[in-house]
């Protein structure tokens, strides 16, 4: 499988095939285990598409698919959309809590094939720790990392 490099964010679908290929890997070492999936967060949609694909490409059995805490988006939605339109968010102090950074890579229609949502330090205690350790804040404030979209048109 591919390697990431944090000068090259991945895309979703280098996620989804990296995944692929490990399930592949271990299907093929034994298959008397049952495949599930475990998905966190964006996690869930990576795992939704590694399922369809190691099914439908791989004819590989998955036992089960299990979602923590994440997004379940129609084909064509994407997150920052799908919280935007969620009546019990701020859309403008959400707007202005994150940078999108939109890809050069464009779809057949001239938009972009990915974004990357990244939180704004400044955000980042108020929006996803307000309730934490200031130690558990700050090692998580190292470790933040922009979130990968994708359009319709590159989802795996």
């Amino acid at each position: 499988p591919r390697k990431f490099y944090p000068d090259q964010p991945a895309t979703f679908n280098d996620y989804v095939n990296y995944s692929t290929d490990i399930i592949q890997e271990k299907s093929n070492q034994d298959t008397s285990k049952p495949n599930v999936i475990v998905g966190h967060s964006l996690g869930g949609l990576i795992a939704t598409n590694v399922t369809e694909k190691v099914m439908t490409e791989r004819n590989i059995n998955i036992n089960g698919v299990i979602h923590i805490a994440s997004a379940a988006l129609m084909n064509g939605e994407n997150i920052i959309d799908n919280v935007l339109e969620n009546p019990l968010y701020d859309k403008q102090k959400l707007l202005d809590s994150v940078n999108i950074i939109e890809s050069d890579e464009k779809d057949k229609d001239g938009e972009s094939m990915y974004r990357w949502t990244e939180l704004k330090p400044e955000c980042v205690e108020e929006i996803l720790y307000h309730d934490c350790q200031q130690e558990d804040i700050d090692l998580a404030k190292e470790n933040l990392v922009a979130e990968i979209e994708f359009n319709k048109d590159c989802v795996a």
